[in-house]
């Protein structure tokens, strides 16, 4: 297996893991429950920001203690860093699967816009669960897409992350209990042969062409469901 390419602030590093084994640590933290305590906020991110570097599941909960055991929020700070690492090396993950795809060429710089092109066409890969507060039903959702990438577009991705550019979204669903959808970030051998097939199918001119206000682009949704 190829080591993983993380690229952070315009700088490549490698990292040793294999996908194998950041599947391995990601299903760790699926054992507990998820539940973040505080909402996402630029100061706790700036706090946690070291797991980035942390590739284990071990040793970001040893990190934590060391950093943030002696605070009165130190359970609720806990919750916030594991989940930021368990989604970061879980996108990482899945942006290198891309990036490994023959029609798929990675963004050079980093670009909050443009993680890859595929064919050509610059995409912003956004992985979500399906939406509890969407009004309409997960069946409906996967007959009218474009409604559901337009609520995204509208409602998801605030502040910095923001944009009406090109996006792809894989969309993860737990058909018998959608509060779980969430431990599907870690299944990612299986993410592997999704995205692959999607790519392998890809075709420019079936692309959603949507439009908010003056905002023209256009998205996909590759749908992940167990």
């Amino acid at each position: 297996m190829q080591p993983l390419f993380v690229l952070r602030q315009s700088l490549i590093f490698t990292v040793s893991p294999s996908l194998q084994e950041i599947e391995t640590e990601l299903k760790k933290r699926t054992k507990f429950k998820y539940k973040w305590g505080r909402v996402q906020n630029n100061y706790d991110d700036d706090l946690t920001k070291f797991i980035y570097a942390t590739r284990t599941f071990d040793d970001v909960i040893n990190e934590v203690k060391s950093r943030f055991g002696h605070r009165i929020d130190y359970k609720q700070l806990g919750d916030y860093t594991v989940n930021r690492w368990y989604n970061f090396w879980s996108a990482e993950a899945l942006e290198f699967i891309f990036a490994q795809h023959p029609k798929v060429k990675r963004a050079i710089a980093k670009d909050k816009f443009c993680d890859f092109f595929v064919d050509g066409v610059p995409f912003d890969l956004k992985t979500t669960v399906f939406p509890k507060s969407v009004r309409f039903h997960f069946r409906y959702a996967k007959a009218h897409p474009e409604k559901l990438a337009l609520w995204f577009y509208e409602h998801q991705s605030g502040e910095q992350r923001q944009h009406f550019h090109n996006r792809l979204f894989l969309v993860l669903h737990k058909a018998f209990d959608p509060s779980l959808s969430w431990t599907l970030k870690a299944e990612i051998s299986w993410l592997e042969q999704l995205i692959n097939g999607y790519l392998d199918n890809f075709d420019a001119a079936k692309l959603m062409e949507l439009q908010l206000a003056d905002h023209r682009f256009r998205s996909d949704i590759i749908w992940g469901i167990q």
